[in-house]
């Protein structure tokens, strides 16, 4: 049974990544400019210019094009980063450690937070804790990533100078767990403050659903305390409806770190991707896209395996 849910949520992973690929690849090609130019320069000559676009592809059809380059990443080659003079696999592969540093340090903040922000407000619901926590909340969701890590630069690096205000570690006798932890932590949280309010509000919402169940008002009567009502019955059956939730938003911090990193200064696949959006690199965009598109597919399968596990008919009806 669990074998054929995985395989036909694969099957569908295999429908979806093509379509991704074609859509990248329009999106890219519809940009106006002469990507040849943006990558040399206004000073290249014309001999070069037609050098570069023959080798880029640039002077053949767009399908062509496509079948080429997709035909060239089935066999694990992305082509040339023109702009950077290296392979384009070799340039995510360089930027995506630092990426998924990032982003996974804001999902696990999100996902603690979101949590126990949302139990908080469901056990409390209607008291000053919810009614706090709800408007704080709601505050987080309508605060733009860039802007709150605008404020938290100003405030916690230029201010107090508390803590550095860009870069993955000091150029100096950087490198260590305690100097990447320091520039670690406004990225991780300016990028994890909206993830974490989608969290608390959903989870606020599943466990009021669980608190209202009849095993939940069972254990009650049993004379279990509140505290092993939540924990043992409530969050064991709330718990499964969070995870898709998880898996979306594990994908929402993994895109939302392009313009985090950007923000920051962060050597990652998102700033590497800005950089190449604006030298038309065709090939970097398109691989580097593709990555983090397949990586938010397979985060939403392993959510949907996770829950699938726990809770059977709950993701059977979803």
């Amino acid at each position: 049974m669990m074998l054929a849910y995985v395989l036909k949520r694969l099957l569908a992973l295999a429908l979806i990544l093509p379509g991704i690929s074609v859509l990248i690849f329009l999106l890219m090609q519809g940009i106006p400019g002469d990507p040849a130019q943006a990558i040399l320069g206004p000073y290249a000559t014309e001999q070069t210019l037609a050098q570069l676009r023959s080798e880029m592809a640039l002077d053949r059809s767009m399908p062509v094009r496509y079948g080429t380059w997709i035909s060239q990443v089935l066999k694990g080659d992305f082509g040339e980063a023109y702009s950077l003079g290296r392979p384009v696999l070799d340039e995510i592969r360089d930027r995506l450690g630092p990426t998924l540093l990032l982003a996974g340090t804001a999902f696990f903040l999100s996902t603690i937070a979101g949590i126990g922000l949302g139990i908080l407000m469901a056990i409390r619901q209607n008291e000053w804790p919810d009614r706090v926590l709800s408007v704080g909340v709601l505050l987080g969701l309508s605060t733009p990533s860039f802007w709150l890590g605008l404020v938290l630069i100003a405030v916690f690096a230029i201010h107090w100078r508390w803590l550095p205000a860009g870069g993955m570690q000091s150029i100096l006798n950087g490198g260590g767990i305690v100097d990447i932890s320091q520039h670690l932590l406004l990225p991780a949280l300016t990028l994890s403050l909206v993830a974490t309010g989608i969290v608390a509000r959903l989870m606020r919402t599943y466990m009021l659903d669980v608190l209202r169940l009849d095993l939940v008002r069972t254990a009650r009567a049993k004379g279990l305390s509140e505290w092993q009502v939540i924990m043992k019955h409530a969050l064991r059956n709330g718990l499964p409806r969070i995870i898709p939730v998880l898996g979306v938003q594990a994908g929402y911090v993994l895109g939302g770190a392009i313009y985090v990193e950007t923000i920051f200064q962060w050597p990652g696949l998102g700033r590497m991707l800005v950089d190449a959006i604006l030298t038309r690199d065709l090939l970097l965009v398109q691989g580097s896209v593709l990555v983090l598109a397949t990586a938010y597919v397979l985060f939403n399968l392993a959510a949907d395996v996770l829950q699938h596990l726990l809770d059977p008919t709950l993701a059977d009806v979803s």
